[in-house]
């Protein structure tokens, strides 16, 4: 309400440089108004917060408030914290505390945010996004090496989509943190150690994780700096999802071939057969099963020296066992499964061997 204004005729002019850095004019042309005594006039006028893009946001200072927009790299409830990365051409920004949205990658969004720093890196905070336009373009990460993503390419590429390709995993560490049980992974494409952290939010199959046995063969994530120390940063690479990470398939244990039986009395079998790896370079272990030739059901073997788990030595040699308290006179049949692990537990069988058959004697 403007009071004391002399009758007349008056230009009402709007100018967002008088309303601060926080709002912005919209919606309203230059009004000609006369006003005479007694009059009470009243004008409509739009405001809202100014826009800026992704360029803008990234430098402008804390505490500015407003819209920016960009395509959206991740679903909108692929990270717990409700971060929400953000791609307008070259440039990438971070958004933190957003809502849970139905957004998905390669939408349009706007978003509704101030801007802050976080890590050291600009981020656009207490998110509000709107969707513009559904499924806009499809995402295309950056081809990076795992060196260039522990610097975000020297600071470059903050907050972007990347991928790594053929890295080993060097190491693996389970965290707890508020947000469940991460799997903190170290690798290497020979280039130099990133630290990759698969959310147990993301659904993995941890268990097909293992250094010096699997390499990442592909892997698309964001880039997410953490402060290290005071004043050095490196960036954590988060794949977004399992349909972001593909592994060698899991090396399973190797195959018996020449299972043998080599020995007989009449109520036991000597098996005999060349030990095999069990898929990590160490000898495997075995469970052993048999049959009458009566029937055709298999029973393991749970009694004696071929009762599993049969330990093997070294790989190439030959292992045997006795198979005990059989009936005499009577043809028999036998298999063997090379495994690792703990049966019951976390065992990973390999395939069956060759059937090897051999009779009691009378």
């Amino acid at each position: 309400m403007l009071d004391g204004v002399p009758l007349g005729r008056l230009r009402l002019e709007a100018d967002s440089a008088y309303l601060g850095d926080s709002l912005a004019v919209f919606d309203f042309d230059d009004t000609e108004l006369t006003l005479r005594a007694g009059d009470t006039l009243s004008v409509s006028m739009g405001l809202t917060f100014p826009s800026f893009t992704l360029a803008e946001a990234r430098s402008l200072p804390n505490g500015r408030k407003g819209f920016t927009a960009g395509i959206v790299l991740n679903s909108g409830d692929a990270f717990a914290d409700g971060s929400m990365f953000l791609q307008d051409g070259d440039t990438y920004l971070r958004v933190i505390g957003t809502p849970r949205s139905a957004l998905f990658p390669g939408d349009s969004a706007r978003i509704l945010g101030r801007t802050a720093r976080a890590q050291g890196q600009p981020v656009l905070a207490e998110g509000q996004p709107f969707l513009v336009a559904s499924q806009v373009v499809l995402p295309l990460p950056l081809e990076f090496t795992t060196a260039m993503a522990t610097t975000a390419d020297d600071w470059l590429e903050d907050a972007a989509l990347v991928r790594i390709r053929d890295a080993d995993i060097v190491d693996t560490a389970t965290v707890t943190s508020l947000l469940g049980r991460d799997l903190h992974v170290t690798v290497d494409d020979g280039s130099g150690p990133l630290d990759m952290i698969l959310l147990e939010l993301g659904d993995y199959d941890l268990g097909r994780i293992h250094p010096d046995s699997f390499s990442i063969r592909e892997a698309t994530g964001v880039l997410v700096p953490i402060l290290t120390a005071p004043g050095l940063v490196t960036w954590r690479f988060i794949p977004r999802s399992t349909a972001d990470l593909t592994v060698d398939p899991i090396p399973l244990p190797g195959q018996v071939t020449d299972l043998s039986v080599v020995q007989a009395t009449a109520t036991t079998l000597t098996l005999n057969w060349t030990e095999v790896d069990d898929g990590f370079g160490s000898p495997s272990r075995y469970t052993a099963r048999f049959r009458p030739s009566t029937t055709l059901a298999w029973t393991d073997i749970t009694t004696g020296m071929c009762t599993a788990p049969i330990a093997g030595s070294m790989i190439g040699e030959v292992l045997s066992c006795v198979v005990d308290g059989l009936v005499n006179g009577t043809v028999y049949f036998f298999e063997v499964t090379p495994f690792r692990g703990t049966v019951g537990v976390d065992a990973l069988f390999g395939p069956r061997s060759n059937t090897a058959g051999g009779a009691t004697l009378p």
